[in-house]
């Protein structure tokens, strides 16, 4: 039924709630598991625009935190004896549903 598994991942709880879901998926078809995560550097604060001023330190914090993110989630699959790619998107806009 299923072959590939989209699995957007952020760190939070809830994002591993839906891994292991996916994962029973995965089970029950020999799916693969594609991990994604989006590293949102769009700045996005109306009021405090200047409290919130992008910077390149900003966004390489966020980069090593989703590259976190998705080493923990590959080792979760990895422990469970299946198969997974994984992607770090970038993107400026707001919407990451888009992107994914």
């Amino acid at each position: 039924m299923y072959q590939n598994i989209l699995v957007p991942i952020d760190g939070s709880d809830t994002a591993t709630r839906g891994l292991r879901e996916a994962m029973i998926l995965a089970k029950g078809n020999s799916a693969t598991l594609r991990l994604v995560h989006v590293v949102n550097t769009a700045v996005v604060a109306l009021e405090y625009a200047e409290a919130w001023a992008a910077s390149d330190d900003w966004s390489e914090r966020r980069r090593v935190v989703g590259e976190a993110a998705l080493k923990q989630a590959e080792n979760i699959v990895k422990q469970n004896g299946l198969h997974s790619e994984s992607a770090m998107l970038e993107t400026t806009a707001d919407n990451t549903g888009e992107l994914i």
